[in-house]
């Protein structure tokens, strides 16, 4: 008898911690690399080399943007066409190459007839940018046939059969609506004014950024903001507005005194008319939760991880640096934001950055970089510049502004 005991004991005990959703017949596992907050894949295209692209759910076709040396890729070459891509920002727009009926691999599954942009300049620079090798951008339509979960914690995405598929008990189910070949949730934004407004938002796993609404989904802009480079688009790049609000909720889950963006209406001109909602979810806001996406139904369900009580940070420093290729330990100063503290002590755009903090930045990786110009503290941040011949030491003021 004891023994019988024994065994159901166990048999209990497992069955608490297998995953509530292990039942759900899993069709591919694939691991991510976090590039800042871009979750990074490996695809391979066609015969091509495997190319590491950041998986997008608020573009539709896969985007390739930059190619190494040692980088092959082989396109249907049949069925071509040009086209005019436009986005965010106040260019007029990119006449690309676009190739039709490829085939595209990822981990366990093969995709077919996926159309695959072919852009003539690097106009994102992903790799100078995060200081890892990114070829392009890994669009929504490779989702749309499975059930996806990105899951921070493990560093992993699932994909599961879509018919079958259950959603996990601990996971919380988000209102969404599907339009215009993307996926839109509701979420309930309190501004600095104390009003809660229900907001529909992208959700946009490549955007490097919490969240975004346009001025006309709230009544007036916070008091204290700061404006700044919030990032690139298709179109050019993106200035806009920072500011903290009271909180932004997902479900059951709010999230208190996040920093939210406001773009600068010259940047989206046209965008809020012709998509229907307010603003956009970030990755700096979805990765505090695992995520499982479900494009047929629509289904969008979230579940905290160990980076939800993360504080939301800008760049209280105003400076944008890039890594130089094919030396990434050469550090350039990319943008200065107008009005910040790097501005106040001189820094310029193509300045190098030798040292933050009293470390070298090529033993650094441009994550750690962004990390100290976006902490705020009381005494200044020292760092070291060189233009032309000259090495100059700077303070910086680090006081954040709201």
């Amino acid at each position: 008898m004891r023994k019988i005991r024994t065994y159901i004991l166990l048999t209990f005990i497992i069955s608490m911690n297998l995953p509530a959703f292990s039942g759900n017949k899993k069709v591919t596992s694939v691991p991510f690399e976090l590039a800042g907050s871009y979750v990074v894949l490996k695809t391979t295209i066609n015969d091509s080399s495997p190319l590491s692209m950041i998986l997008d759910t608020g573009v539709k076709s896969t985007i390739i943007n930059e190619l190494m040396e040692d980088d092959l890729l082989s396109l249907n070459k049949n069925n071509t066409d040009s086209t005019l891509i436009q986005g965010l920002g106040n260019n007029r727009g990119i006449k690309a190459y676009r190739s039709y009926k490829n085939e595209m691999k990822i981990g366990n599954i093969t995709f077919t007839n996926k159309a695959v942009v072919l852009l003539p300049d690097n106009i994102f620079n992903f790799t100078n940018y995060t200081g890892k090798k990114i070829n392009g951008i890994l669009g929504s339509d490779v989702l749309r046939d499975y059930v996806v979960e990105i899951n921070y914690t493990k560093s992993r995405v699932y994909f599961y059969e879509s018919e079958t598929f259950v959603p996990p008990a601990k996971y919380s189910s988000i209102t969404t609506s599907y339009a215009n070949n993307k996926l839109y949730v509701n979420a309930d934004y309190t501004g600095n004014d104390s009003i809660s407004r229900s907001v529909k938002m992208l959700v946009d796993t490549g955007a490097e950024l919490g969240s975004w609404l346009f001025d006309s989904s709230i009544s007036s802009l916070p008091e204290k903001k700061v404006y700044g480079y919030i990032g690139e688009g298709l179109s050019g790049e993106i200035m806009g507005y920072y500011a903290r609000s009271v909180s932004l909720c997902l479900g059951p889950y709010c999230i208190s005194n996040p920093i939210v963006t406001f773009p600068d209406t010259t940047y989206t001109k046209g965008l809020e008319q012709e998509i229907p909602r307010a603003g956009t979810l970030g990755n700096q806001t979805l990765k505090r939760f695992n995520c499982i996406i479900d494009f047929k139904k629509p289904a969008f369900y979230v579940k905290p991880n160990f980076m939800y009580n993360n504080k939301f940070r800008y760049n209280v420093a105003g400076i944008e640096v890039l890594r130089e290729m094919p030396h990434f330990y050469i550090t350039r100063v990319y943008k200065v934001w107008k009005n910040s503290p790097a501005e106040a002590q001189g820094v310029k755009q193509g300045d190098l950055l030798l040292e933050v903090n009293g470390m070298k930045t090529f033993q650094m990786n441009v994550s750690e970089i962004r990390d100290i110009f976006e902490t705020g503290r009381r005494f200044p941040l020292h760092i070291v510049i060189q233009r032309n011949d000259e090495v100059i030491d700077l303070d910086l003021n680090m006081n954040s502004k709201i």
